[in-house]
């Protein structure tokens, strides 16, 4: 364990990752607690533990927010591009308050909900496709229908932790590092994306803790009575099914964007302009390849299929600005076309200084 934590917290000095340390400081600050002060007779020493923790933590705070003593060390200029998505993010929520933006649609909508400050500050071409914050990702994206549900979720996971800390007789290393660890994910998906790879704990330490607070065995609870049921080895016909079905419709949804993307690639490789409009083509029809189609085509001189491309992919999501500057880079494109293309791109990014007349 010490190995790990050594190893940790090398690649968070080697990353200066702030967040690293900030995640690890909370993590090991709960743990700390549980394992050595928690069990002490003397009051006073707990309540000076988590003042020094309340005052430390509040520092660090504000300290990332470029102010107090702690700056120098913790402030870093990605802090003010993340308030620049997170503001972003709270006017798509409350714009569509009941159900957002639509899932996975923060990118399509961030040119048009982000202020002028962030369209200056580092140009008006450089975007985001995430708040940079869970939270804000679930409100711009599902509106506080989907932010309500999350939230619920949070507080069954919160309760749980809650008793897993509160009920242990003597210090649970289980309990206390399946709650630790979920905090720590917590603090940090303040701050980050809501990426597969880190979501995953998320979901999976919360029901973790909540299946441990059911059916974990804990000294101060006595233990459960087991039902006995006959043949309990024997899985009913019934779930094996529902089971069997459930994994096939899951691969049968999930293989299609696989094979598309293959597909793709493996055209790119054989620089076959018939081969990679294909597979734009292929179905689930993804509107990136089509942009991306249209991109190379266009690079190559391929005006025709260019613009097929880019009219496919606004046919698909209007929204799509890549395929609109496409569409307007188009030489094929009509005057009165052009014209309407800008109009449309300057609604979509109104503080883009960039775009022609």
């Amino acid at each position: 364990m010490s190995l790990g934590i050594g190893l940790a917290m090398f690649v968070v000095y080697q990353s200066k990752s702030i967040q690293g340390l900030m995640v690890f400081l909370l993590c090991a600050s709960i743990v700390v607690y549980f394992r050595f002060v928690a069990r002490l007779r003397f009051s006073f020493l707990k309540y000076l533990y988590w003042a020094i923790f309340v005052v430390g933590s509040a520092f660090g705070v504000v300290g990332v927010l470029n102010k107090g003593p702690l700056a120098p060390i913790l402030y870093q200029e990605s802090v003010t591009f993340r308030g620049d998505y997170w503001r972003a993010g709270l006017n798509m929520t409350l714009d569509h308050p009941i159900f957002g933006v639509g899932l996975d649609s923060y990118g399509d909508w961030y040119r048009f909900s982000r202020t002028e400050a962030a369209a200056l500050r580092r140009g008006p071409d450089i975007t985001s496709n995430s708040a940079h914050n869970v939270f804000l990702d679930i409100s711009s994206s599902g509106g506080f229908i989907l932010l309500i549900g999350y939230l619920l979720i949070f507080g069954l996971v919160l309760k749980s932790a809650l008793r897993i800390l509160r009920k242990s007789s003597s210090y649970d290393a289980v309990g206390v590092g399946l709650a630790s660890t979920w905090a720590a994910y917590n603090l940090q998906s303040i701050i980050s994306i809501n990426q597969l790879g880190l979501a995953i704990w998320g979901w999976v330490l919360g029901g973790a803790i909540i299946g441990y607070d059911v059916f974990g065995e804990r000294s101060d609870t006595p233990p459960r009575k087991v039902l006995q049921q006959k043949n309990p080895e024997l899985t009913p016909a019934s779930s094996v099914l529902s089971g069997t079905l459930g994994i096939v419709l899951g691969i049968a949804l999930a293989i299609w964007p696989v094979v598309q993307d293959v597909s793709f690639r493996r055209a790119l490789e054989k620089s076959d302009a018939l081969a990679i409009q294909k597979a734009t083509n292929q179905f689930p029809r993804n509107n990136y390849y089509y942009v991306a189609a249209g991109s190379i085509f266009s690079s190559n001189k391929l005006d025709d299929r260019s613009l097929e491309m880019a009219r496919k992919a606004l046919a698909a999501n209007p929204r799509d600005f890549g395929a609109w500057k496409i569409l307007v880079a188009n030489p094929k494109l009509s005057d009165s076309e052009r014209a309407s293309a800008i109009a449309k791109m300057k609604e979509l990014d109104p503080f883009n200084n960039t775009l022609g007349d």
